[in-house]
């Protein structure tokens, strides 16, 4: 008989629980304790006990293979045991061992005969993994054995992308966008188990452990729409943690994630106190040289944003892209350049802008083979060949090139932001309908299932443009009202606020229904005093507006 090569799918909830359970029985062991798991699917009975290693840094994990015919099982385990440290043991118990009637039954008589011995020699929790179907046959076969048994668990057969949430960090950039809402919520529940059982450990390499559990908490945490529990964590987990170890890197690189969650809320002026006050002194002082240009890049940022164009383009030049030319790092140069020429196109210098895209940035992701800058920088150039009445090339760009490499890196939320794209370029050539789908269809189920609020925020925006060219102005207002302002609202996220408040103005203002007026002023006043108060320069622009339409802002 050998053992099954597929098996249906069931919820993953259920592996989770399953896993969570068997971590739990073998932390709180005190000395020996048997516990039967069983599984049919050998993949993923592989996959799971991997994943339990990677759960608990402070237990060493041995597996041994019963099937081994050259071994005594008992000394195979003892041989490895040591009180020095938590262990926990795994015997795998296959078809192979038990098909043979002979075999299984030395095998068992061996459990039943030696069974006083097994509290005293392996000191340690020991789980026996067996297919299901042999589970009637081992506890018969050694009863007296099988009677130290204090759980029986069993584990659903999973396919193996089932178990991502259940496993290690696999992607490299920030939170997995294979995963759905559910996968997220089943990750949550596993880090914070995760975090719960080693809270009390002092060991320095399982704290670090926990801290960076803790770090992928608050990534998640961000993207589902909760800024807020991502800054505690930050501020109130982390940080204070790497005080206490002394360590001036990971203390200047949380602050520098608390920087952005502060940017992306638009609180410009925190972010850029922490960047130039806070971290940026850590690295001086520690003399990163490499830390410190991107620090100063990311500073940049922040001066682009609050409209100091020319402050954030002589930071980049002077300071940040030097230091990166010194490292001979090449990524970092690319990705300097390429910032360069977003200001430049801002300004209205397209040539330069596509230039440095062109034949600077481009050309280095290239030469290093990163599919992902790539596509990056050639949406950056089809937005300045938009901008600059090329819209038949930008859209070729976009469609032919990078939609399909975010397609082949399985990057499903890049791939939805460049439908977005394609999309704002279909409504301006006048294809409504065609854009609506991208959006609609394409774009917003993708954001949806991913549970990313202020991609849907954004992209809920962008199907509201497209109604009001299609003349469906009332249901483009109450998609503004109902869905995007509060969700922006939830955020915090101030500067995203203050823009859907001056286009939901502008619907105001072109309805022009009783109260419409009046209820327009009061949207521009609050983003007029958003944007002085953070120094935007979106200011002059919403002043023009209430001009225009002879709206006095209030006072």
């Amino acid at each position: 008989m050998t053992e099954p090569l597929t098996a249906p799918l069931v919820n993953t909830d259920d592996a989770g629980d399953a896993l969570r359970l068997l971590r739990r029985s073998l932390q709180r062991s005190r000395g020996f304790a048997l516990l039967l798991c069983t599984c049919d699917l050998p993949a993923a009975r592989d996959r799971f006990i991997a994943n339990l290693g990677a759960a608990m840094p402070d237990v060493e994990l041995i597996i041994i293979d019963a099937a081994d015919p050259s071994q005594d099982l008992l000394e195979s385990l003892a041989a490895h045991a040591t009180e020095a440290h938590p262990q926990a043991f795994m015997v795998i118990v296959t078809d192979a061992l038990l098909a043979d009637p002979a075999s299984a039954q030395r095998f068992l008589d061996t459990l039943n005969l030696r069974r006083a011995e097994w509290p005293r020699r392996v000191p340690h929790p020991v789980a026996f993994w067996l297919p299901r179907r042999h589970l009637g046959t081992l506890t018969r076969g050694a009863p007296d054995f099988f009677d130290w048994r204090s759980d029986t668990i069993d584990f659903p057969e999973v396919p193996d992308t089932a178990l991502r949430a259940l496993g290690v960090c696999e992607w490299q950039f920030g939170v997995d966008p294979r995963f759905s809402p559910e996968e997220r919520d089943e990750r949550l529940r596993e880090l914070k188990s995760r975090i719960a059982a080693v809270a009390s450990a002092t060991d320095e390499a399982i704290v670090r452990q926990r801290l960076a559990w803790w770090d992928e908490v608050a990534e998640l945490e961000r993207l589902r729409g909760e800024p807020d529990e991502a800054l505690r964590i930050r501020e109130d987990e982390e940080l204070p943690v790497y005080r206490r170890l002394d360590d001036a890197h990971a203390i200047a690189t949380t602050q520098g994630r608390i920087a952005d969650i502060l940017h992306e809320r638009g609180q410009l002026d925190a972010a850029l106190r922490i960047r130039e006050q806070e971290q940026l002194p850590i690295f001086q002082r520690l003399d990163e040289t490499r830390e410190i240009a991107v620090t100063q890049s990311k500073i940049a940022d922040i001066l682009q944003d609050r409209g100091q164009l020319n402050e954030a383009l002589c930071v980049l030049k002077e300071e940040a892209l030097p230091a990166f030319l010194h490292h001979s790092d090449d990524h970092s140069v690319a990705i300097t350049r390429s910032k360069i020429a977003d200001i430049l196109s801002t300004l209205g210098q397209f040539d330069e802008a596509l230039r440095l895209h062109e034949q600077e940035a481009l050309p280095i992701f290239k030469r290093l083979g990163d599919v992902r800058a790539i596509a990056i920088t050639q949406i950056k150039i089809a937005d300045i060949l938009q901008a600059s009445g090329k819209s038949d090339e930008a859209l070729r760009i976009l469609q032919q090139e990078a939609l399909p490499a975010f397609q082949r890196l399985g990057d499903v939320r890049s791939a939805a932001v460049t439908r977005g794209q394609i999309a704002g370029i279909l409504r301006a050539h006048g294809r409504l309908n065609d854009a609506l789908h991208l959006l609609e269809q394409e774009a917003l189920p993708v954001f949806q299932r991913l549970g990313d609020i202020h991609a849907i925020a954004a992209t809920q925006g962008k199907i509201a443009d497209t109604l009001r060219a299609r003349g469906q102005l009332n249901e483009a207002m109450r998609i503004r009202e109902q869905e995007q302002l509060p969700a922006f609202e939830r955020l915090g996220d101030v500067c995203s606020l203050l823009t859907a408040r001056v286009q939901f103005a502008l619907n105001l203002l072109q309805r022009v229904a009783p109260g419409d007026r009046e209820r327009a002023r009061e949207l521009l006043t609050l983003a007029l005093a958003d944007a002085h108060r953070l120094g935007l320069p979106e200011a002059g622009r919403i002043k023009a507006i209430l001009q225009q339409h002879n709206l006095q802002p209030e006072a």
